[in-house]
């Protein structure tokens, strides 16, 4: 029979199953998943024993047990830590509010990655302070969520779990971590999480990559000049992309015909232009047997300035399509001594 109160952590194995339909559907990615995990191992690399809040199937506990870390997950989904068991892992099924402050001083560093989004705010601030107890003198809590910043967040990613509460941003994350005693707390975005099919310079540079062997580059300005205009990036879905691919895709060529367009233009056909004068050239050395020193350090040159222009292009563009996920890094003070 239902519980007259219900834990506000609790979903039963709804998550569990759900989950497990999207990757029957090839509606998620194992393997993303995973890059978006791994990210966080640096900031862990001094803490030995470390928990993962919301362990899920276990990716991380095997990613931290591989690394040398004492692993310890929990998870308030039956069928999430029946899998986790399954495999050896060392986690316990319980609601985090009732779990974590039996837990104290126990922990090195505390992490949790797309947790927080599925509880309340009230209920997030008493597990970042319940954390904080759990936590040895100058442990670390790392904290990942959606970022509310991501149009593919706001309008798909957020809205197909049925167990969602609301979004956070790391201001708001940022406080709870000050208000629970934590220091040094620090900010960012997941670099991992960028959505694919959204960087329209990734986009350009896969179409033209610069594989150019050593040799004077000598560039032909009528060729140039005669080039047809740069065709709209970025390109069209794939054949047999998944349903989330493809809702990706619509979003990404959205913002890009309406944000982006403007801006990469020029930088796409400067690009097409230069490839074409590299073919060219190289059809060129194929021919010629003689190579100067001097014409191969301009050739470097011109290597190492396209970059510099791409980066600074690709920095400029990246508040249009942020991380998918951000978090909050924060720690707990060492004891003062007398």
């Amino acid at each position: 029979m239902p519980s007259a109160n219900p834990s506000p952590t609790s979903h039963g194995d709804l998550e569990n199953r759900y989950y497990a339909y999207l990757r029957q559907q090839s509606l998620s990615s194992t393997e993303s998943l995973l890059g978006v995990l791994r990210f966080y191992l640096p900031y862990l690399e001094q803490s030995h024993r470390v928990l993962d809040i919301g362990c899920g199937h276990g990716e991380f506990l095997e990613m931290l047990t591989a690394a040398g870390h004492e692993a310890v997950g929990m998870d308030i989904d039956p069928g999430m830590v029946a899998a986790c068991r399954a495999k050896g892992l060392d986690v316990t099924e319980a609601d985090v509010l009732e779990w974590l402050p039996t837990q104290a001083g126990r922990f090195d560093a505390i992490f949790s990655s797309n947790v927080m989004e599925h509880l309340p705010a009230p209920v997030v601030a008493q597990v970042i302070r319940a954390a904080h107890g759990a936590l040895r003198p100058g442990g670390l809590l790392l904290i990942g969520v959606p970022n509310p910043e991501s149009i593919v967040v706001q309008l798909h990613e957020f809205w197909r779990d049925a167990t969602h509460v609301r979004l956070y941003s790391n201001q708001l994350l940022a406080f709870f971590f000050a208000d629970a005693g934590f220091e040094a707390i620090q900010t960012g975005q997941n670099e991992a999480a960028r959505w694919e099919g959204t960087d329209p310079l990734a986009a350009i540079l896969n179409r033209h990559p610069l594989s150019i062997p050593p040799g004077n580059l000598q560039v032909d300005p009528i060729a140039i000049e005669s080039l047809p205009e740069a065709e709209a990036l970025p390109a069209g879905v794939a054949a047999g992309a998944s349903l989330s691919q493809k809702i990706a895709f619509r979003l990404g060529h959205f913002v890009f015909q309406r944000l982006i367009a403007p801006f990469v233009a020029p930088l796409s056909r400067d690009l097409e232009r230069l490839s074409h004068a590299i073919e060219t050239n190289q059809e060129r050395l194929a021919q010629s047997s003689a190579r100067s020193q001097e014409n191969q350090k301009l050739l470097q040159e011109n290597q190492k300035l396209l970059a510099e222009q791409i980066q600074q292009a690709g920095q400029g563009l990246l508040f249009l399509h942020p991380s998918r996920e951000t978090f909050v890094l924060g720690q707990k003070p060492m004891e003062k001594t007398l």
